[in-house]
């Protein structure tokens, strides 16, 4: 499993940068406390949008139409 563009770029507004992304699930990451490595599966827990996100995105959907 690898991570998507866009789970990549939900993790980095969220302060973590996947650096190496490594075949057996370990993703080694640098974090605002340093370096840091995760489960894959985690990382993807984290990039999917919160509520916030979603309600967010429901508004504008709805402005727009």
């Amino acid at each position: 499993m690898t991570l998507s563009l866009q789970q990549r770029t939900s993790l980095k507004r969220q302060g973590i940068t996947v650096l190496i992304e490594r075949g057996d699930g370990l993703c080694t990451c640098m974090t605002r406390s340093g370096r840091r490595k995760y489960c894959i599966e985690d990382l993807v827990e984290l990039a999917k949008p919160g509520f916030c996100d979603r309600f967010t995105a429901w508004i504008g959907r709805r402005v727009s139409a």
